[in-house]
C-alpha cells in the first residue's frame, strides 16, 4: 500500500479523502456522533489518520494517535 516516494500522491488522495468524508457525514447523513463531535475532537482525529496515513510503511510504528470513542468519552 502506497510504498517509499512512490506512494505520495496516493497517501496524499488518502488524505485529502478524509475532509469531504468527514463533512458529508456531519452535514448531509447528519450522522450523531459526527454531528456531536467538538470541532477540537474532529480535527485531533483527522490529524491523527492523516499522520497515520502521510507516514512511510516504514515510519508508521512512530505514529501515535489517542484512542477514544465516539463522542469523546473514554
Amino acid at each position: 500500500m502506497c510504498p517509499g516516494a512512490a506512494g505520495v500522491p496516493c497517501r496524499a488522495a488518502l488524505i485529502a479523502s478524509q475532509i469531504p468524508g468527514r463533512a458529508t457525514a456531519r452535514y448531509v447523513l447528519r450522522l450523531p456522533s459526527a454531528v456531536d463531535m467538538a470541532r477540537e475532537e474532529a480535527v485531533g482525529r483527522l490529524a491523527g489518520a492523516a499522520a497515520a496515513v502521510g507516514a512511510a510503511p516504514s515510519d508508521r510504528r512512530e505514529v501515535r494517535t489517542t484512542r477514544r470513542s465516539c463522542g469523546g468519552r473514554r
